[in-house]
């Protein structure tokens, strides 16, 4: 399994992929999690099997270590 994280500071999103390739419409089903740090939302993209395929932080700037987690800016 690769896992690669982006970040696209334009939007302030960072999105973390659990697997190397996510065809379009392939992630048929989001979670949202509640009770995150300060402004962030994070949401998490499941397949047809509820397979875990990507994790989406919204406002992320506000709740994660960027630095910490080595994601590449968009």
């Amino acid at each position: 399994m690769s896992i690669e994280s982006v970040y696209d500071a334009e939007v302030d999103a960072l999105y973390i992929r659990l697997k190397e390739q996510i065809s379009p419409g392939e992630a048929v089903r989001q979670v949202s999690v509640k009770g995150t740090p300060g402004d962030s939302e994070v949401i998490l993209d499941y397949d047809v099997n509820g397979i875990l395929l990507g994790i989406e932080i919204l406002g992320a700037s506000g709740g994660v270590p960027l630095s910490i987690l080595g994601g590449k800016e968009k």
